[in-house]
């Protein structure tokens, strides 16, 4: 399992868990917008979502859940 982590630097990156070593965690799972394209897996690791404006609003709450 793959999940979101914000480091003290405030840089969002994923961190791989093995089995029972899964920590407590929070499961979003819904679109996130109508106007914005939706940062999947590929874009998140790509670093495109930060720098292009069609998955900024999508993008911002990922960085919001993270704060």
């Amino acid at each position: 399992m793959r999940l979101l982590q914000q480091d003290d630097g405030g840089h969002l990156g994923l961190v791989e868990f093995i089995r029972n070593r899964i920590p407590p965690h929070a499961i979003l799972s819904h679109t996130w917008s109508q106007t914005s394209k939706e940062v999947t897996f590929d874009v998140f690791m790509s670093g495109g979502p930060a720098e292009d404006l069609d998955y900024a609003e999508s993008y911002g709450k990922i960085r919001a859940c993270g704060e």
